[in-house]
């Protein structure tokens, strides 16, 4: 038992990661964080089998004894089971622990993909497990769990007193013999309630506390979650679902009825402006609270919808740097409508968290999860309006993962592929990567590829230094010229200075020394020829590039005597040997032709109707 006016020496779960830790079960930094979810679904099926005192001299015999011995007894009792030798009830006890531990290893951090069972529903978890681990428990006396309803609250003291009286009240006017459970879980923790009826009894499971707390007085109780979701703060912020099992689904209406008729549980759960704008800004000891956080972990939409109305802020951050868009939008189950609420009722897309890089933005997260609805819904919605960096980011994304209906979008409201990231823009790196898709996507946008990386190389370059023939091939379908005049590399030099992803709306300013640069731009041809590539050549040449002296006397030194032959006989066959007057890089009728393109894509955009 421990006290309900301090902390243990050990807060939070640690002692059961290093008991998971020591006896070798499978855990990672994901499985840490979420592990006390997995003590209070452990703890519900216990209590709701009206077996939670057993629960308790589990964790009891968890603590109290030694890892090595532990672990013996565990590999002795595994072994003699498997050879169908008769277990003694300790010996059983072994096996439900190694179960317990298993089961407790499944669970990850709500904010973080899931592994095998489903967070929010432990009315579907385990119950193959569930018989494993429950003394004496018949597959016909338990099917499944039920979720009968699920609410949140900010709440005093005496408020969590009064709600678990008219629980109780409720309880009895429906005629439940049967243990009910509860799942309370603030924005950082999650534990179990459970009311035995029949006993008059309400136990607590928390896995920070090591313990299972048992009382039959509802002030005590009620600490004992204030101390457990709040460390003893005025204010408590938590969702509740309430569970029971088939056994009592017939009578689960009529409780539900009783609590909906209960005008003390209607008013406290009444929205005010006080109790929404609350909320307590949390450290690595007290993680961040509010009502609007113990509302969106449940997504419970018309409570987020009334919260944010009656004044919650949008966009603050927690102690770890998230808003709450972004807490949503890491977790694995992402409610449409919930981020819509989020997004109308102010959350700025633009807000990031720093410390947490790709994971930290929101529209580079939806690209993340390929999620073309989320993506247009966050950029639809009127009175949004994202910033240039995060749809340049964004769209920097789609490099590896790419996705056409995704990249269409960034393009059309306003992603840029001549930023700057690296050395190099977003259309030099989806060169880099091969990525043929992107680059004809980007080209089909009407983007003209002349900007400059830190090299002084266009994309063209790029696709010639990879030996990417498929990009290559792209650049010569839309018409890209594949010869630089020197009026055309004095605008390159003074144009292709883009500014970086994070300095915004700035793409047109100039670098300093821009207009200075003495840097020589290697004609396309050439760095193939200085490279020895003779197929690019080849297909440089057939595609009416100019092949000079020059680069015939780069090439002589990369390649074998037969690929010379070729290459001049292709220059010969092309007319080419010489650059013509009346060939140049009619760069100003090609770009002209993609502001075009461009600017009907935005006004496309500006007119579309969000969902």
């Amino acid at each position: 038992m421990y006290s309900l006016n301090k902390l243990p020496k050990l807060f939070g779960h640690q002692w059961l990661i290093n008991i998971i830790k020591e006896l070798d079960y499978p855990l990672d930094a994901g499985d840490i964080e979420g592990m006390c979810f997995g003590f209070a679904v452990a703890g519900l099926l216990y209590g709701l089998a009206g077996q939670s005192e057993r629960f308790g001299e589990l964790i009891n015999f968890l603590k109290t004894t030694e890892v090595e011995q532990l672990k013996d007894l565990i590999t002795q009792a595994k072994e003699k089971s498997e050879n169908n030798d008769s277990l003694n009830s300790d010996e059983k006890m072994y096996l439900y622990l190694d179960k317990l531990l298993i089961l407790l290893t499944q669970f990850q951090n709500p904010e973080n993909v899931n592994k095998k069972y489903t967070q929010r529903h432990p009315e579907e978890m385990l119950p193959p497990l569930l018989h494993e681990m429950i003394d004496g428990l018949k597959e016909n006396e338990w099917k499944k769990l039920i979720a009968i309803d699920d609410f949140s609250g900010a709440y005093s003291l005496d408020e969590i007193s009064e709600y678990l009286t008219q629980i109780k009240l409720a309880v009895n006017n429906a005629d439940i013999h049967h243990p009910i459970g509860f799942i309370l879980r603030s924005a950082s923790h999650a534990i179990t309630l459970t009311h035995d009826p029949e006993k008059n009894l309400w136990q607590i499971m928390n896995a920070d506390f090591e313990v299972v707390y048992s009382s039959a007085n509802i002030e005590e109780i009620a600490k004992g979650i204030n101390l457990s979701l709040a460390l003893n703060m005025e204010t408590t912020y938590f969702s509740t679902q309430i569970f029971v099992t088939d056994l009592e689904k017939d009578k689960a209406n009529k409780l539900i009825a009783q609590l909906n008729k209960s005008e003390s549980l209607i008013k406290i759960h009444q929205v005010t402006k006080e109790k929404a704008q609350s909320f307590h800004p949390g450290n690595k000891r007290s993680p961040t609270q509010s009502w609007l956080l113990a509302a969106l972990f449940m997504r419970q939409g018309s409570i987020i919808q009334q919260v944010l109305e009656n004044g919650a802020d949008p966009n603050f951050k927690d102690f770890k740097g998230n808003t709450p868009l972004l807490i949503l939008l890491n977790s694995n189950e992402i409610d449409l409508s919930i981020v819509k609420i989020l997004l109308v009722q102010g959350a700025d897309i633009n807000i990031r968290n720093k410390n947490k890089g790709l994971f930290g933005r929101p529209l580079a997260l939806a690209v993340e999860k390929g999620n073309t609805l989320l993506l247009e819904m966050m950029l639809s919605i009127p009175d949004i309006k994202p910033s240039q960096a995060e749809l340049n980011y964004a769209l920097e994304r789609c490099i590896t993962i790419y996705d056409k209906n995704i990249v269409d979008l960034l393009l059309k409201y306003g992603a840029n592929p001549h930023c700057l990231i690296g050395g190099g823009t977003i259309l030099h790196e989806a060169v880099k990567a091969k990525n043929v898709a992107l680059v004809n996507d980007i080209l089909d946008c009407g983007f003209f590829p002349d900007k400059l990386d830190e090299l002084d190389e266009t994309a063209l370059h790029t696709a010639i230094n990879v030996d990417s023939m498929e990009c290559i091939e792209s650049f010569i379908s839309h018409g890209i010229p594949l010869f630089y005049t020197d009026e055309n590399i004095q605008s390159m030099k003074k144009d292709s200075k883009p500014s970086s992803q994070d300095q915004s709306n700035q793409d047109s300013e100039l670098s300093s020394d821009a207009d200075d640069s003495d840097e020589e731009i290697a004609q396309p041809i050439q760095l193939a020829a200085e490279l020895g590539k003779t197929k690019i050549v080849l297909r440089l040449i057939k595609a009416g590039c100019p092949c000079n002296q020059e680069v015939f006397e780069e090439l002589e030194k990369n390649v074998s005597e037969e690929d010379m032959l070729r290459v001049k006989s292709a220059a010969k066959t092309y007319q080419m040997s010489k650059t013509p007057q009346n060939y140049s890089l009619n760069t100003s009728a090609f770009f002209d032709k993609s502001e075009d393109k461009i600017a009907d894509a935005k006004e496309t955009a500006s007119r579309k109707t969000p969902k």
